[in-house]
């Protein structure tokens, strides 16, 4: 009998559900991790469809969308600015590498692959774009607090709109 299903593990990937986003701002409205991951992946598909991408690069576009985010799971939310602040990237790549080899195996190279390809680029794009949807809503909502996490995230976009443009 085939077994398509782990108990333990979907009881973990449950937890990005409880992990909440932005906690070091104010919110109105939270944003758990699942959620995000959701829309993240959701802009995947519209990004590459607008971009005419292969099947197989759209394909990949969704895992990394999907996965992109399973190590907070242990590591919790931490925040893009708090990461810059800190010079955290490298020391979290690190543990997020043996998550993913851990973890997620089979698709760990997708992970672990950093480098300026189109994949990469779709993801980060849609990953930001989610931070910017969140920060219209919250700005809508009254919470002027997240004015400068829409213009940050506004010059995110924008390098990295010009990067995907040197490779399309």
């Amino acid at each position: 009998m085939i077994k398509l299903y782990d108990k333990d593990n979907l009881k973990n990937i449950y937890r990005l559900k409880n992990i909440i986003r932005y906690n070091n701002r104010i919110r109105i409205k939270d944003e758990s991790v699942a959620e995000h991951s959701f829309f993240v992946a959701f802009l995947v598909l519209d990004i590459c469809d607008k971009l005419q991408l292969t099947d197989d690069i759209t394909f990949a576009c969704m895992k990394k969308a999907i996965l992109h985010d399973l190590p907070e799971i242990e590591l919790n939310d931490i925040t893009f600015d708090t990461k810059l602040k800190l010079n955290l990237h490298e020391h979290l790549k690190v543990y997020e590498d043996e998550y993913f080899e851990t973890n997620v195996n089979k698709h760990a190279y997708l992970m672990k692959n950093d480098i300026k390809n189109v994949i990469n680029l779709v993801v980060n794009y849609a990953d930001a774009l989610s931070v910017l949807q969140y920060a219209y809503n919250e700005i809508e909502l009254g919470n002027t607090n997240m004015k400068s996490v829409a213009q940050e995230t506004i010059k995110r976009l924008s390098s990295i709109e010009k990067d995907l443009e040197k490779l399309l």
